[in-house]
């Protein structure tokens, strides 16, 4: 039975929701991206290399906007504060996507790919860390 002034539903019922209802939301510039970075077979060859550099504005683009907007999901939301320490990460991320839709340098790709690379696996192992599905022993 709820106080008064106090909601019958939970607030994790609710943040649950939202949550899914954004998270849904969003996916469709992931798929969006895919789409983009796909080439088409045309007159039955592929540069695969142009069609990248091509298409790399916008798709780099959406990657960026997508995780600015992530960045700010939790703490517009309430879950956690927007200062915490994996906010480094994820900048770090923000203006490697960002430099790759911004230039067609080649070497700036290739390293720009090689840290967001490092930056997923060092966070999916933190998480796991901290969550305690990683045992270091």
């Amino acid at each position: 039975m709820p106080r008064p002034g106090e909601s019958s539903e939970s607030p994790s019922l609710e943040c649950g929701v939202v949550i899914r209802c954004t998270r849904s939301g969003k996916a469709i510039d992931y798929v969006i991206a895919s789409h983009i970075i796909i080439p088409e077979l045309l007159e039955g060859r592929i540069d695969v290399e142009r069609h990248y550099f091509d298409t790399s504005r916008v798709f780099f683009g959406i990657l960026t906007a997508t995780a600015v907007w992530a960045m700010f999901l939790e703490p517009i939301m309430g879950l956690r504060s927007f200062f915490v320490p994996f906010r480094f990460m994820q900048v770090a991320g923000i203006v490697a996507f960002g430099s790759c839709s911004a230039s067609k340098n080649k070497r700036l790709h290739a390293a720009a790919i090689v840290l967001i690379v490092l930056l997923l696996v060092t966070g999916i192992t933190f998480t796991r860390f901290q969550l305690g599905q990683l045992d270091i022993r």
